[in-house]
């Protein structure tokens, strides 16, 4: 499926690597951030923030790199996921909550789940 120029199986594929790096925590603040991007009913301007915050984060090009500084490098991601999630939780359904939880038993098998966002 695609949005413009946005192909959402290459996207998901660049989150998986990043999840897996960043751990369940991060994977499930990134699930849901990806869920409400593709939802119809998710409002043009939260769309365009959720793209940018994953753009930063899937992109090579980086203000702080996790290689080179590896402590500031994983802050200024975190930061990006956190406050764009924070943004857009108001968009966050029931269905969108359970695709989430499918995707992190996919990617995380045998994790006990219990982190809630």
């Amino acid at each position: 499926m695609d949005i413009g120029n946005i192909n959402f199986s290459d996207l998901l594929g660049r989150l998986k690597e990043y999840a897996k790096k960043a751990g369940y925590t991060s994977a499930k603040y990134l699930l849901t951030m990806f869920y409400v991007l593709k939802a119809p009913d998710t409002p043009k301007k939260d769309k365009i923030i959720i793209y940018s915050a994953l753009a930063y984060l899937v992109l090579p090009i980086d203000l702080l790199s996790a290689k080179r500084m590896r402590l500031l490098g994983w802050v200024d991601e975190a930061a990006a996921i956190y406050l764009t999630y924070k943004k857009i939780k108001g968009n966050v359904t029931p269905d969108i909550e359970f695709e989430v939880e499918n995707k992190l038993r996919e990617w995380f098998p045998g994790h006990s789940g219990d982190v809630t966002v």
